[in-house]
């Protein structure tokens, strides 16, 4: 898998994600069917949500990226 920050500190991920690595889940039944979700094919954007399922906006400033995992850094 791949990703990308752009210059306004958004992450993109795409690529092989059979472990959830890139952090993209279709829908909410890929949690349950990896196959639904092993592949992400264009440059996506990470979102991530508070307790409340509200989308926070976070910059980014580094992105490290494993076999299997991904982290980023804010």
């Amino acid at each position: 898998h791949c990703g990308a920050l752009n210059n306004n500190g958004e992450c993109f991920m795409w690529g092989w994600n059979s472990s959830f690595q890139t952090g993209v889940l279709i829908n909410k039944e890929c949690q349950n069917n990896s196959k639904d979700s092993a592949f992400i094919t264009l440059p996506t954007k990470i979102k991530l949500f508070n307790d409340f399922d509200q989308e926070i906006n976070i910059k980014f400033k580094k992105l490290s990226i494993g076999t299997r995992h991904s982290a980023l850094i804010d």
